[in-house]
């Protein structure tokens, strides 16, 4: 039985957490940057595993969700 990646499971909940409160950018920017870097890290993993651990989309949607929360971030606020 495989199990998930842990930096995984992190990445998609704080990707989630970043975009539920972007109006809160003390929060928001803090918490998709963090997504991004745990996703980064968990596809890392992931792929040195062999794919013994599983997570892959959760790392890639934890990613996603980070990406466009800074963006979002980005559009609003600073422009």
């Amino acid at each position: 039985m495989r199990g998930y990646s842990n930096k995984s499971i992190i990445s998609i909940s704080l990707g989630i957490l970043s975009l539920w409160l972007l109006w809160i950018v003390i929060i928001s920017v803090p918490l998709a940057i963090l997504a991004v870097i745990f996703g980064f890290i968990a596809l890392k993993e992931i792929r040195k595993s062999k794919n013994k651990i599983e997570g892959r989309t959760l790392a890639i949607i934890g990613l996603v969700t980070g990406i466009i929360s800074l963006l979002n971030y980005i559009l609003i606020f600073l422009i």
